[in-house]
């Protein structure tokens, strides 16, 4: 895991299974620590476990690449989130919170 994303990578398991291994998820489709989508990141996670924090940095890292470097805009799509954005909001203040404890 990157060390500078590390709050990000925490705050995304907190909210997404409250670091649960064996968290089900609405979407049967969705499983486990991160609440990772196994065949929609299947390309770019090649031979990492998908249920792992190394998946959740691999995607997060993608996603704030993918819009220049704001980690908000990367967490709400990390989140699959359009309207709704209180799971994002959530995941971002938790992320600050740790990152000061850095």
């Amino acid at each position: 895991m990157k060390p500078e994303n590390r709050a990000l990578v925490l705050a995304i398991a907190i909210t997404e299974s409250g670091i649960n291994y064996e968290a089900k998820h609405p979407d049967c489709q969705t499983f486990g620590i991160g609440g990772i989508k196994n065949l929609f990141w299947a390309d770019l996670l090649g031979d990492v476990r998908p249920n792992s924090l190394e998946a959740i940095d691999i995607i997060i890292s993608y996603l704030i690449d993918k819009n220049n470097g704001n980690i908000y805009e990367a967490i709400k799509d990390y989140k699959g989130a359009d309207k709704n954005l209180s799971t994002t909001n959530k995941c971002y203040s938790l992320y600050k919170q740790l990152k000061k404890q850095q």
